[in-house]
């Protein structure tokens, strides 16, 4: 068992005695600080890089000045020039070099730094900062500067592209590039930048001309990503590895559609919205519904009432609700909107809003089409009679009106009995059309 004396008050300083003391060590060791380190926010620091633009395995020149500034009043002998070679991808920062070296009298320094061999092209941050160190070893950042350098591929480096750079998932991509020696590989990687675990990998027989592959790019890849790929010889060591190239991956929108989407009063309309929750995503425990209305929308376009709400429980990650215009519902525009509800043992929150989708509704004015009723036409037959004419030299005809007869001659001898001639006797009136010849 552990025992602890707790000491009596005679053998303790009275607690503002102490709290006295011991503020008055914070003052000294404050004083000895500003004493000993000078203050940073007195410093202006400028910086030059060159060559710029560089290529990978170039070696840079990064010049300052102001290390200490004259200006200042401050004086010494420790003070060094920092430079950082960075470049930021898709919110990511990589320190590609590092230099430092010591100002000269006049607050001058010089630095060179190497840039790597697989640094990939892009324009660079050159971070410079001026740093003093005392003689007790304790430092200070006097001022910070920054330049840009542009860090470009040489005219025959092996190149790499990527088709396309953005779009939803799953998204898939084409990875083409150049120059990896027959047996070597070409490995191809494309990788989450706010979690490297999550990696598409790809592997390619170098040809010593252009390869490609494709990767598939899935839920899981949504956000930004790196792809990247390395040339490995046949002794597995890099023979070279091509720039990065950043793939955005996005999410399907939610889609609220409506249908019809002109209409007339009286008709039915069925709104459908998906992605309530997403199935293609990790699902948060509870349940999920669409809330829809229908509303109508004024002549100024501003709503002026609701017509009816309706909620869709949605269990597969659609959501689907019908609206019954009523027969006493105004012509004009209407417009269905949705909104996607999470509930977790508590009410229904709101996730997400959809895009609203905008209808006509008409009064129907037809009105109904007149049909005629034709009366039968009727028709006639008269009929003909012949009649042998007593002449056997000379057939005659009596004519009717509108009928041409053409028998006008016979012959004086005939070797046969002519055929007598036709007699026709005119049907009542009105009945002409129907008319038949018998002779």
């Amino acid at each position: 068992m552990w025992l602890m004396r707790v000491p009596t008050m005679n053998n303790q300083l009275p607690r503002p005695r102490l709290l006295a003391r011991f503020g008055l060590v914070l003052v000294v060791a404050a004083a000895l600080c500003a004493l000993l380190l000078p203050a940073a926010s007195s410093q202006s620091v400028a910086v030059t890089v060159s060559p710029n633009p560089a290529q990978p395995g170039e070696t840079i020149t990064v010049a300052g000045a102001a290390c200490p500034d004259a200006a200042s009043g401050i004086t010494g002998t420790n003070f060094t020039g920092v430079s950082n070679l960075r470049l930021t991808t898709n919110g990511s920062t990589t320190t590609y070099a590092t230099g430092e070296a010591a100002a000269a009298a006049d607050g001058t320094w010089t630095l060179s730094m190497t840039v790597p061999a697989d640094a990939p092209a892009g324009d660079y941050d050159v971070t410079q900062s001026c740093r003093f160190t005392n003689d007790s070893g304790l430092t200070a950042t006097l001022g910070q500067a920054s330049a840009t350098v542009t860090i470009e591929p040489p005219a025959d480096a092996p190149t790499m592209s990527v088709t396309p750079i953005t779009g939803v998932r799953p998204l898939t991509i084409t990875v083409s590039g150049s120059q990896c020696a027959v047996g070597s590989t070409v490995a191809v990687n494309a990788t989450l930048n706010t979690d490297a675990s999550v990696v598409e990998a790809a592997s390619v027989p170098g040809t010593g001309d252009d390869w490609s592959t494709t990767l598939t790019l899935d839920a899981d890849h949504v956000g930004n990503n790196t792809v990247s790929a390395v040339c490995v010889d046949g002794t597995g060591g890099t023979a070279h590895t091509y720039p990065n190239v950043s793939v955005a991956v996005t999410t399907p929108a939610p889609a609220l559609t409506a249908s019809p989407q002109t209409s007339v009063v009286g008709d039915t309309i069925t709104a459908t919205a998906d992605r309530c929750p997403d199935p293609e995503l990790p699902q948060i425990g509870g349940d999920y519904r669409v809330q829809f209305t229908l509303t109508y929308t004024g002549a100024d376009g501003q709503i002026d009432n609701v017509v009816v709400n309706g909620a869709s429980t949605s269990t597969s990650g659609t959501a689907e609700a019908t609206f019954v215009l009523p027969d006493n519902a105004p012509a004009g525009t209407y417009e269905v909107s949705a909104v996607c509800q999470l509930s977790e043992l508590s009410p229904f929150n709101d996730q997400f809003t959809y895009t609203p989708v905008v209808l006509s509704v008409t009064t129907d004015t037809t009105e109904p089409t007149a049909t005629a009723t034709v009366a039968p036409t009727a028709t006639a037959t008269a009929t003909t009679e012949a009649t042998v004419a007593p002449s056997p030299t000379a057939a005659q005809a009596t004519a009717v009106p509108g009928i041409s007869t053409n028998n006008s001659q016979a012959s004086a001898t005939p070797t046969s009995i002519p055929r007598p001639a036709a007699t026709a006797t005119p049907a009542p009136a009105g009945d002409r059309p129907g008319i038949d010849f018998t002779g």
